[in-house]
C-alpha cells in the first residue's frame, strides 16, 4: 500500500491544525501573552515535516522488486484476510483525507 505525498501532507496539515487548536484552548484558559509564537511553532513544525517527507522516496524499489520476484516465481499468494485488511485500511485513509479536504464519502 502506498500513500501519496499529497495525502501525507494533508494528514500532517490536519495534525498541525489540531495541535494549534489544542494550544489555543490551553493558552486561552491560562491567558498567557505568547499566543503568536504558537502559530509560528506550528509553521516551523510543518516545514520540518515537509522537508523530511521530501526525502522519503515515493516508491520503495527494493520492496517492488522483491514482490515482482515472488510473482514471477509463482510464490506470491496473499490471503483473503490480508487483502481485505489492506483494502479497508486504504479506504479508511482515503476517507480521513477526504474529510480533511471537505469530502465525506468513501470512493
Amino acid at each position: 500500500m502506498k500513500l501519496s505525498r499529497n495525502q501525507v501532507e494533508n494528514l500532517l496539515r490536519a495534525y498541525v491544525e489540531r495541535e494549534r487548536e489544542r494550544k489555543k484552548k490551553e493558552t486561552s484558559c491560562a491567558s498567557s501573552p505568547g499566543n503568536s509564537s504558537t502559530s509560528s511553532l506550528g509553521t516551523q513544525k510543518m516545514g520540518v515535516l515537509k522537508k523530511r517527507l521530501r526525502k522519503i522516496p515515493t516508491t520503495r524499489q527494493e520492496m517492488v522488486e522483491a514482490v515482482q520476484r515472488y510473482i514471477e516465481k509463482g510464490q506470491y499468494h496473499p490471503g483473503g484476510m490480508e487483502v481485505a485488511r489492506k483494502t479497508l485500511y486504504r479506504a479508511l485513509v482515503d476517507f480521513v483525507i477526504g474529510k480533511e479536504e471537505g469530502s465525506d464519502r468513501l470512493e
